[in-house]
């Protein structure tokens, strides 16, 4: 179910967070969002990026329920920049996740890879957020779009998203790896 308000004052009037673009409920199973080109204050923003982001959340919760969130927000962050056209979609590289890698790299301000594949939601949420998404974008488009010669990598990121608990999926997935 996809639930879009015309813009931000309908969208917080029935119930959004006010910080948020957009959402994806996991109990309702429902995307919501708004119109941001409705008012000159959200005009910056593009409504499709925000439901491409939150509509991944909502496929992936499908087949996969409490999904790592590093994997979960950082397909997302992959997929959200994708644009739509009548010659169909075009993937296009997130450069404002990749600038906020680099400075959170900059910054001293990443988790080690082996600690934060292994972070709980509510870690990952209670954290550096900005720096998380960025960690998690970057890990997955390195996932994605790097040519990997050993095929236990691929093996690795489909065990760690398994149906079973997320630290027993990581930990049997990822334990023996110097990462």
């Amino acid at each position: 179910l996809i639930r879009f308000w015309k813009d931000k004052f309908e969208f917080v009037g029935n119930g959004a967070p006010p910080w948020a673009a957009a959402y994806y409920s996991p109990d309702m199973k429902e995307l919501v969002g708004y119109d941001t080109k409705a008012l000159p204050s959200t005009r910056h923003m593009d409504p499709y990026q925000n439901l491409f982001h939150e509509g991944w959340h909502q496929f992936l919760d499908y087949y996969i329920p409490n999904a790592p969130r590093w994997f979960d927000e950082g397909f997302a962050e992959v997929l959200a920049p994708t644009l739509i056209s009548t010659g169909g979609a075009t993937q296009r590289f997130n450069t404002l996740r990749s600038q906020d890698a680099k400075e959170a790299l900059r910054m001293g301000r990443l988790d080690p890879l082996r600690k934060f594949i292994r972070m709980s939601r509510e870690e990952f949420q209670s954290g550096d957020l900005e720096a998380h998404y960025a960690q998690s974008w970057s890990f997955v488009y390195f996932l994605v779009n790097f040519k990997h010669t050993d095929a236990s990598v691929e093996k690795k990121v489909r065990a760690s998203t398994a149906t079973v608990p997320a630290t027993a999926r990581i930990a049997t997935a990822w334990g023996g790896t110097t990462i």
